[in-house]
């Protein structure tokens, strides 16, 4: 079962965190005629591998938009360059120049945006959920006491859901060993983004 939350999250386009450094980066894309975007490979249908391993979604999509349209603006090529990029690890990646922007499912939040610059508006807005088995237990967030929820390292709403309504959270690196460990039972229920349904989701209705 899922248990929803009505309160919405905004992905949107994430890039250096001061104007100027907006604008230092910008110029650095045009010098190098490449900007380089970090991207999620384990997010369907954001961003995933396909059958032959290459990095397909709408965010990869939207990263060669950006690209189009910073060529328009300077009048010369502009190459996207996609950077798969984790949870726990894509604002490093920003903050460390690795990557020139990110689009990787990353949702704006007041912390987030003293750290790094979120650009309006976002393109998608979704909500949190609980994936559980049946007799779990489970339903509402209320119920998530004394629960143990999978959860993703990096995700902003493992504190705010997950331990603030006494779950106790055991988090991994990526999706697909979230929903590996729910499915052995590790956990109780999977605390994730409802911008994705997760393929778990046929196993435990």
């Amino acid at each position: 079962m899922k248990s929803g939350k009505a309160t919405t999250i905004g992905l949107g386009l994430v890039m250096a965190m001061s104007s100027a450094a907006h604008a230092d980066t910008l110029q650095n894309i045009i010098d190098k005629g490449e900007v380089a975007i970090g991207v999620k490979a384990d997010f369907a249908p954001w961003g995933m591998r396909d059958t032959n391993g290459n990095v397909v979604g709408l965010e990869i999509d939207l990263a060669n938009d950006l690209a189009r349209k910073l060529s328009e603006q300077a009048g010369k090529e502009i190459t996207a360059r996609t950077v798969v990029v984790t949870t726990s690890n894509r604002m490093e990646f920003l903050e460390q120049g690795r990557i020139d922007v990110l689009l990787a499912t990353m949702a704006d939040t007041p912390e987030r945006r003293k750290v790094v610059g979120i650009l309006q508006p976002s393109y998608y807005s979704s909500g949190i959920a609980v994936l559980a088995k049946k007799d779990s237990g489970i339903d509402g967030w209320e119920s998530l006491d004394g629960k143990t929820l999978c959860g993703i390292q990096g995700s902003w709403f493992n504190k705010d859901y997950g331990l603030k309504n006494g779950a106790e959270m055991v988090v991994f690196a990526g999706n697909a060993e979230a929903e590996a460990a729910l499915l052995a039972g590790r956990c109780e229920g999977w605390l994730y983004g409802r911008s994705e349904k997760p393929r778990a989701s046929r196993a435990l209705r």
